[in-house]
């Protein structure tokens, strides 16, 4: 019932936008859970100073599907606003893997826009350099056509030289052929040393 009042609130907005509000907030403050409702975001993006708040809460709720989706929908709004506060707290190393998974999936989807893609980079880089592992879901970041070898290569080198795990050299290697070979030579030493890695860690656990 909660979740279809939402959509109501909605609907009502642009007839009388103070009620419609009032009634978001009254639901929102008694569950959390109404941010994953349909309408929600867009109810939160007329305000969104307001709402970081509310998302930030949510983002360290027990329930790791609140959890998630708040983490998601934060960090859509810190990349598309340059919100400090957001981005701030977003850029923790004592999230849980699957809320730095989700995190870094919001900001690799800004590398489709021009004008998002350097905040997206900056969280990226963030994770990047504070990992203990190489662990992290970047595969993706090579599979939106979005990534110019030239233009990206510092951030290129950067992923495969500290989250080298096979998703990304598959997903790297697909990536390199559809570039120009005068370009791909760039890369020659570190995709030999990757290979390198692979067959030495394949061997270890042939070993173990």
């Amino acid at each position: 019932v909660r979740f279809a009042l939402v959509k109501c609130a909605a609907l009502v907005y642009q007839y009388d936008s103070e009620f419609a509000t009032t009634l978001f907030d009254t639901l929102l403050k008694r569950d959390l859970c109404i941010i994953s409702a349909s309408k929600a975001f867009w109810l939160m993006n007329r305000n969104i100073e307001k709402y970081c708040p509310f998302l930030m809460e949510a983002c360290k709720s027990p329930s790791q599907e609140l959890a998630k989706e708040a983490a998601h929908l934060l960090c859509i709004i810190a990349i598309r606003t340059a919100n400090q506060t957001a981005l701030k707290f977003l850029c923790s190393k004592d999230w849980p893997n699957n809320i730095i998974d989700e995190i870094c999936s919001v900001a690799i989807e800004a590398f489709e826009n021009v004008t998002l893609r350097q905040i997206g980079q900056q969280i990226l880089e963030y994770f990047i350099f504070n990992s203990d592992d190489n662990s992290l879901r970047l595969d993706g970041l090579f599979w939106n056509n979005c990534l110019d070898l030239h233009r990206d290569k510092d951030l290129i080198l950067l992923v495969l030289k500290k989250q080298s795990n096979s998703d990304i050299i598959y997903s790297f290697v697909r990536f390199l052929k559809n570039q120009n070979v005068s370009e791909i030579t760039e890369f020659a030493e570190v995709v030999y040393g990757l290979i390198q890695n692979t067959v030495k860690s394949y061997r270890l656990r042939e070993i173990e």
